[in-house]
């Protein structure tokens, strides 16, 4: 899913017809009238939570693994599960769980 993907569909239920977009540093911000949202590519999560968008399940980040050429997230809710994502996915990182 890319940025412009996320703006569109958070425009769409958000209650208003304005968002705000803007970048700091390597993470984006989309701002609407109830909530701040942060994204970043995949590769710029370091040591840190992330979640997919508009996804539930939370995951910290555990690097990069070689075998499988994806950076890899163990679950936060079950100690077994873990996702592979490869370089250039867009998730969502700073938010409340």
């Amino acid at each position: 899913m890319t940025l412009q993907q996320i703006a569109d569909k958070l425009l769409a239920e958000s209650q208003s017809n304005h968002i705000s977009v803007w970048v700091e540093g390597k993470i984006t911000v989309i701002m609407t009238a109830t909530q701040k949202l942060f994204f970043t590519a995949i590769e710029n999560v370091k040591n840190d939570f992330f979640r997919l968008p508009f996804g539930k399940e939370v995951y910290r980040s555990e690097g990069y693994c070689r075998m499988n050429k994806k950076y890899t997230g163990g679950a936060e809710s079950d100690i077994s599960k873990c996702t592979y994502k490869k370089k250039g996915t867009i998730v969502e990182v700073n938010f409340e769980y």
